[in-house]
C-alpha cells in the first residue's frame, strides 16, 4: 500500500511497516496514524518511541491498558535497532496479538524476516512516478494553483522528491501571491537538480565511459525521473552543444541570442569540445528521432529512451 492511499477504510491489520526513501511520505503516513488518536487522548494513547532499548519497550507500549474509548497508537521511529533472534520471535508475537493498539514501525531492521514481513502491512513511502505525483498534487495542495505543465516540470526538477516539491511549492505560492504557477515560474525560481547529472551523462558518453553512464542513468531511474523528461533534457543538451560548437559567437553573445544562461553555454562548449561536429549531429538526430517515436505512439517513452541511449553507448 502506498502512503498516499492511507485511509481509515483501507487499513488492513494492526501492525504496519513504513519503508521508503522519501521523508515526506514517511511523515505523511505517520501523521495519518497520529490522527487516529483524538487530541484529548493523545497524552496517554499516543506513544512515539524514538530510541528503542529492546523489543520489550514495544510490548509495554502496546499492552498498556487505556482508560479512554480510543485505540492506542505506538510508533517506533528508531530505524537503527537490530533485534536478536529471540526478540524477532517476540515482535512476531506482539504483532499477532494486537487488539486495541496499532503498531507502526519505520525502517526494515526490525521487520527483517519473512514471517515478520507477513505479519506487518507494508506502507510504501518511496518516491512516486512523475505521472502519479502530477495527478495527486491538486489533492495534496488544494490551496495552490499550478498549471499541469508546471507541475510536471517541478516534479522532474526535484527528482520526484516530495519533500523538495513541497518546499518549492510553498515558496512559489508566496511568489505568485495566490496566482497560478506557470512553467516559466518553475524555470525561473527552481533549481533543476537533474541538469548537472545530464551534463555528467554527456561527458561520460563522450569519453565512452559506459560504466559511469549506466551509473548516472540508474540514479535517474531510482528517483523515478520520467523517461520523457530525460530524453527531452538530453535532446536539449546536445542541441545546445551543437549550437555552441557551430556558432562563431562568444559565450555572452550566444547566451543573448538563444536565451540560454551564459554559464550553461560555457559548459555546453566544454562538453562539445569532446565530440566532432558530425558526431554531435548524429547523436542529436538519434535523440530527436526517439522523441518523435514516442510522441507519435510508435514506442513507449521508456522504449524510445532506452533504444536511443543504447545506440549512443554502442556507437
Amino acid at each position: 500500500m502506498k502512503a498516499v492511499s492511507l485511509g481509515k477504510d483501507t487499513l488492513e491489520g494492526r501492525a504496519f511497516l513504513v519503508e521508503g526513501d522519501d521523508l515526506f511520505w514517511t511523515e505523511y503516513a505517520l501523521r495519518f496514524f497520529i490522527g487516529l488518536v483524538p487530541p484529548e487522548y493523545a497524552e496517554l494513547n499516543l506513544k512515539i518511541i524514538d530510541q528503542l532499548n529492546s523489543v520489550d519497550d514495544i510490548a509495554d507500549a502496546t499492552q498498556t491498558f487505556s482508560m479512554f474509548p480510543a485505540d492506542t497508537v505506538v510508533i517506533v521511529r528508531d530505524t537503527s535497532y537490530k533485534p536478536s533472534e529471540k526478540e524477532k520471535a517476540r515482535l512476531l508475537e506482539i504483532a499477532g496479538g494486537l487488539e486495541e493498539a496499532y503498531l507502526i514501525v519505520c525502517g526494515k531492521n526490525l521487520v527483517s524476516t519473512p514471517a515478520l514481513k507477513k505479519a506487518f502491512t507494508q506502507i510504501d513511502a518511496s518516491r512516486m512516478k512523475p505521472n502519479e505525483l502530477q495527478a495527486i498534487l491538486p489533492r495534496l495542495f488544494p490551496d495552490i494553483k499550478i498549471h499541469p505543465a508546471a507541475a510536471y516540470t517541478l516534479i522532474n526538477f526535484c527528482g520526484s522528491d516530495m519533500a523538495a516539491i513541497s518546499n518549492e511549492l510553498i515558496k512559489l505560492k508566496a511568489y505568485k501571491n495566490g496566482g497560478t504557477i506557470t512553467e516559466s515560474d518553475i524555470k525561473l525560481m527552481v533549481s533543476d537538480n537533474a541538469e548537472n547529472e545530464i551534463y555528467e551523462l554527456t561527458n561520460a558518453l563522450a569519453l565512452r565511459n559506459n560504466a559511469r553512464a549506466y551509473e548516472i542513468l540508474d540514479r535517474f531511474v531510482s528517483r523515478n525521473v520520467a523517461y520523457a523528461y530525460m530524453l527531452a533534457a538530453l535532446c536539449g543538451q546536445y542541441r545546445r552543444m551543437l549550437y555552441a560548437a557551430l556558432s562563431p559567437l562568444s559565450d555572452a553573445e550566444l547566451s543573448a541570442a538563444t536565451g540560454v544562461n551564459e554559464y550553461a553555454v560555457k559548459k555546453a562548449r566544454e562538453a562539445a569540445s569532446k565530440y566532432t561536429k558530425a558526431r554531435l549531429k548524429d547523436i542529436l538526430d538519434t535523440l530527436t528521432a526517439a522523441e518523435f517515436n514516442f510522441k507519435s505512439g510508435v514506442m513507449s517513452e521508456e522504449t524510445a529512451f532506452k533504444t536511443a541511449v543504447n545506440k549512443l553507448l554502442i556507437n
